[in-house]
């Protein structure tokens, strides 16, 4: 079948491999794909409204979103230096999502790991409600993304519930009342690049984490920036 590979490194293996490529042209990332994740995002979003023969349509809403990215991320970095107490807890933290949340659930725990080194759990919101909220106590602490209009309430509602049980929950998403935001929602982010949008916040959470913690951003104890073989980690030849 055809394959469509997009891509930052036009000689990179992915583009060798895929019948056609689309090349992002990001600028190098310090900080383990901030830049390349977004562009990546906001391409694949494109491409598939161009398979829908929605792409004027999908350019059109990110232009006009665009306007709002540009005042969003200097937002969302002055928030983030309101978040040294929620960084402090040493407890592993909990990234809740539903729906399309899931895929910025993934990579924000990535951004835990690889950014801060620092341990990270990510869930479905119905998942985590079978079970894994007997982990819920006073150390407990999850950033929940509740940006899915049909089930906001509901995320709401857990969101308060973790509040009631002793844990220290953050939001990302439209405000909800009672419930600490990561950072300001846009109004009315456009339904297929709404994971841009949140991502922003738990990039920051990643950087800020890493600050506090005397972790400098983007680099590698044992990985590096590409993995290349299930045998060995670099660092740990070196050492």
């Amino acid at each position: 079948c055809r394959t469509v590979g997009v891509a930052n490194v036009p000689a990179s293996t992915l583009t060798q491999r895929t019948t056609e490529h689309i090349l992002i042209h990001s600028p190098a990332d310090q900080l383990v794909a901030v830049q390349t994740y977004t562009a990546t995002t906001v391409t694949l979003a494109l491409l598939g409204a161009a398979c829908l023969d929605e792409l004027d349509m999908a350019q059109s809403e990110w232009a006009a979103a665009m306007a709002e990215f540009s005042s969003y991320v200097p937002g969302c970095v002055a928030a983030s230096e309101e978040w040294r107490d929620f960084i402090a807890l040493d407890s592993p933290l909990y990234i809740l999502g539903r729906g399309h949340a899931m895929a910025s659930v993934d990579e924000g725990v990535l951004l835990m790991h690889e950014t801060a080194k620092l341990p990270a759990i990510g869930m479905s919101v119905p998942q985590f409600r079978h079970g894994p909220v007997e982990a819920v106590d006073g150390h407990f602490r999850a950033v929940m993304i509740g940006t899915q209009p049909s089930t906001w309430e509901m995320d709401r509602e857990l969101a308060l519930d973790l509040g009631q049980m002793g844990g220290h929950v953050r939001w990302v998403g439209p405000p909800a009342s009672h419930v600490d935001s990561l950072c300001a929602w846009p109004q009315n982010p456009p339904t297929r690049f709404r994971s841009v949008f949140e991502t922003i916040p738990l990039q920051m959470l990643a950087y800020r984490s890493a600050e506090g913690h005397g972790i400098v951003p983007g680099e590698f104890r044992w990985a590096s920036a590409v993995t290349g073989t299930e045998s060995g980690f670099p660092g740990l030849s070196a050492s």
